[in-house]
């Protein structure tokens, strides 16, 4: 603290004293001095209630006793805490917790995403030992009017951090409830239609790479669980995707496979092989087959597909670059978007909860639906995922007519 922070808390002291005697609050003593106590904020504390009290023959006298103890409390607290700054501290949180931790590559993808967009940017470097409660709220709240779920992520992932410091003493224990800004509703993903569907398996034909985003469509594998599959996963002759590692344990499954899609993904690894190339992961990068796609490749690959469909579709070009798109909010199609539609075709082709669910590799919360089908097998499984399985063949077949 300065001079001249301390003389302004002097004054602010003074004030406040004169006017609980102007108002009978506090009186002088039998000897002659005035007694007051004062109750400090949490906030520059460490984490405990602390209580200034001091007494003075004046006012003046007062006031200063009670800014030396002030002064005192704020120094002990600042040689208490190791100085960092919240990105140090954050980055520390992230390869202690995160990094070398057991869950999914996706997640922690998510977590190192979150944290250099949207946190490190506006909080990295302040001390994260004077960061108090109304910063971290007023943070919050700059991401009002986004997605209620990228906002409540965020607020975890800081929470996290915050309770690490904590934890190794960067900072003073504190009470820090966050509360959510206002948020908008989750936006409803697209669906693809029919036409899109079968525009995605001409650009396959001039673009083979594009046979990654037929297989999500038609299985509807999440990209974090896509990165991880390879081709003992799949068992040909019964035509079936085993999912081992996926973003939840409700989420390793059994997936049948449509025919178009078998004989893609073995036309793939036939290419491959007629080039003295043994690949390991079905869905690789494609300037290096032996790595199976990370985010980023995906995301290429992608913008690739959907330029050779909106093309295929009469997109308007200038010297072999799209100026106008033929494909309607095309921006709002992202490789999720074909997770979606393929829920949307199973409740079209009547699958019932439960075998949706399970295709799907969400939560089975249902205690009577899980009672009843707790012995399904297998075959089970796909007779109940038969009538998509026509559906889907029939329109990739179709598509190229």
């Amino acid at each position: 603290m300065n001079s001249r922070e301390y003389n302004a808390l002097i004054k602010r002291y003074e004030q406040q004293i004169e006017l609980e005697l102007s108002n009978g609050i506090i009186n002088y003593n039998k000897d002659g001095k005035i007694k007051k106590s004062i109750l400090l904020s949490r906030d520059i504390t460490d984490g405990h209630q602390r209580r200034l009290q001091a007494e003075g023959k004046t006012v003046r006298e007062c006031a200063e006793k009670l800014a030396n103890q002030y002064q005192k409390k704020v120094e002990h607290i600042d040689n208490t805490f190791k100085a960092r700054t919240f990105g140090e501290v954050a980055l520390e949180w992230y390869n202690v917790e995160i990094k070398d931790s057991g869950m999914s590559r996706g997640n922690k993808n998510n977590y190192y995403s979150d944290l250099n967009r949207h946190i490190l940017p506006k909080l990295q470097k302040f001390d994260i030992s004077q960061l108090k409660k109304k910063d971290y709220q007023l943070f919050l709240n700059s991401f009002a009017g986004k997605g209620i779920s990228m906002v409540k992520k965020i607020r975890m992932t800081l929470v996290r951090i915050i309770n690490y410091a904590m934890e190794n003493e960067y900072m003073p224990e504190r009470r820090i409830n966050l509360k959510l800004p206002e948020t908008t509703a989750i936006k409803k993903r697209k669906v693809f239609s029919s036409k899109e569907i079968a525009l995605m398996v001409k650009a396959e034909k001039e673009y083979p790479p594009a046979y990654i985003f037929i297989a999500m469509l038609a299985t509807g594998i999440r990209p974090c669980e896509l990165y991880h599959i390879r081709y003992e996963d799949i068992e040909f002759k019964k035509g079936i995707l085993y999912i081992k590692k996926s973003k939840t344990e409700n989420g390793i499954r059994i997936i049948p496979l449509p025919d178009y899609v078998l004989s893609l993904i073995k036309h793939d690894r036939e290419n491959l092989l007629s080039k003295g190339i043994e690949p390991i992961y079905v869905f690789h990068q494609q300037t290096n087959p032996l790595k199976p796609h990370n985010s980023s490749t995906l995301n290429r690959c992608w913008i690739t597909t959907l330029n050779k469909m909106d093309i295929i579709n009469g997109a308007e070009l200038y010297r072999n670059k799209i100026i106008n798109t033929s494909i309607p909010n095309r921006d709002e199609y992202s490789p999720y978007n074909l997770r979606h539609t393929y829920c949307t075709m199973l409740n079209n082709c009547g699958i019932g909860e439960y075998f949706k669910k399970r295709l799907m590799g969400h939560t089975l919360n249902d205690s009577i639906t899980d009672s009843v089908y707790t012995h399904s097998t297998e075959s089970d499984l796909i007779k109940a995922a038969t009538p998509f399985i026509n559906y889907i063949d029939n329109i990739f077949k179709d598509s190229l007519n």
